[in-house]
């Protein structure tokens, strides 16, 4: 099986809202304030990107906002599948014809068991919600 890899197109700094540094690493992220990022927690929140390191509260936030990169997997995920954030800012499923409240964010492609890692082609510069 190939290993996730980082190919960023696009990645920002930001402060991170709370300790990153043994459960954030690549989980999605929105934007609570001013160029502050806090984990995803609900699937209505407007994505921001994937945290690419692991800061305590108040440091520097790597966030990844578009491209090739490696995410935690909310489900098993197979290469191919469609793909929105959980309340967690892992990687699940998308659905369009039930998920009409999440975003739709980009495509899995290496798949990988439930709490693995997976790696995604996204795009969070313009999410759409409830739409591949």
């Amino acid at each position: 099986m190939a290993s996730p890899k980082t190919m960023p197109k696009w990645t920002e700094s930001a402060i991170a809202a709370a300790d990153y540094s043994t459960t954030g690493q690549f989980l999605a992220v929105y934007l609570s304030g001013d160029r502050t990022v806090t984990k995803m927690s609900d699937i209505t929140q407007v994505p921001y990107g994937i945290l690419m390191n692991d800061p305590e509260s108040g440091q520097q936030a790597s966030v990844m906002k578009e491209g090739k990169c490696p995410v935690i997997a909310a489900e098993t995920l197979t290469a191919g599948n469609q793909i929105r954030f959980d309340n967690a800012g892992k990687a699940a499923i998308f659905v369009a014809t039930t998920d009409t409240t999440a975003f739709a964010v980009g495509q899995c492609t290496i798949g990988a068991a439930s709490a693995a890692v997976a790696e995604i082609e996204f795009n969070c510069t313009n999410p759409v919600q409830g739409s591949a």
